[in-house]
């Protein structure tokens, strides 16, 4: 009886979680995050289903037939073997959702993906699980920013932010416009990478703002982002070849077009 209490606790946790994350100016990787929990927290509903019915079998009396033994009724020694992997499950989502308290973007993925490496190989599934859900509004910004220079990122979640340091007319715009925050790069993407991410962002919105050639980005952007469209955790090395070569065309036309200026 007391797994049962501790279950339903750690179900009110994670559930009050989720419901905490469904507020309209919360982040699309915190909301993708909820999204994937409520997935998870759907199948324990699915379970309790199951169960219920099995409740309203009656148990059979004693001295009754085998065959009746074998009906699918509901004693608390069944109840804990069902109850075993969601019970494991609960445990691992509530530290989960308490680890991810107060932590946006990158960083809260970084916190999924920390989870997704513990030993513990069920543990390790559900995590790994999550995060696949919580990279698609991520390794979108991403796209966004690599083909099109476009920073959409309501929720300050990006680990390329505008830089402060210079926000005058006469600021350099290769220079002084965009930086990394290290703070919200999630730890599976490396520096190199993060650096080739910002520099074909920056390269992109040079050519539209320096060099005012923003009919070239909007003609290249499209067709060049289908290749990275289905991105998505789990394929970075992927990402990492998409990236390069986008930076590589990008700067083949910057260069381009400055030795024609």
């Amino acid at each position: 009886m007391h797994e049962l209490g501790e279950l339903g606790f750690l179900y009110r946790r994670v559930l009050a979680a989720i419901q905490s994350g469904r507020s309209p100016h919360t982040g699309s990787v915190r909301q993708a995050l909820c999204a994937a929990l409520g997935e998870e927290v759907t199948d324990f509903y699915r379970l309790m289903a199951v169960l219920e019915a099995q409740l309203a079998t009656p148990q059979p009396t004693p001295g009754a037939d085998e065959t009746d033994v074998a009906g699918s009724y509901l004693s608390l020694r069944r109840l804990q073997l069902w109850l075993a992997e969601p019970m494991r499950r609960m445990r691992f989502l509530a530290v989960l959702v308490d680890g991810c308290a107060n932590r946006v973007g990158g960083d809260l993925a970084g916190r999924v993906w920390a989870a997704s490496k513990i030993g513990d190989p069920l543990a390790s599934s559900y995590a790994t699980r999550i995060l696949h859900q919580m990279c698609v509004p991520l390794f979108d910004m991403i796209r966004r920013w690599v083909f099109e220079g476009v920073l959409e990122d309501p929720a300050c979640e990006f680990f390329i932010v505008p830089s402060s340091t210079n926000t005058s007319s006469n600021r350099d715009l290769w220079r002084d416009a965009y930086r990394i925050e290290p703070a919200k790069l999630p730890p599976f993407i490396n520096a190199e990478l993060a650096a080739t991410i910002l520099r074909a962002g920056k390269s992109i919105n040079f050519l539209r703002d320096a060099c005012n050639d923003a009919r070239w980005v909007q003609e290249w952007a499209p067709g060049a982002s289908e290749a990275a469209a289905e991105l998505g955790y789990g394929q970075l090395p992927v990402l990492e070849r998409v990236v390069s070569s986008a930076g590589q065309r990008v700067d083949a036309r910057l260069m381009a077009v400055l030795q024609s200026s």
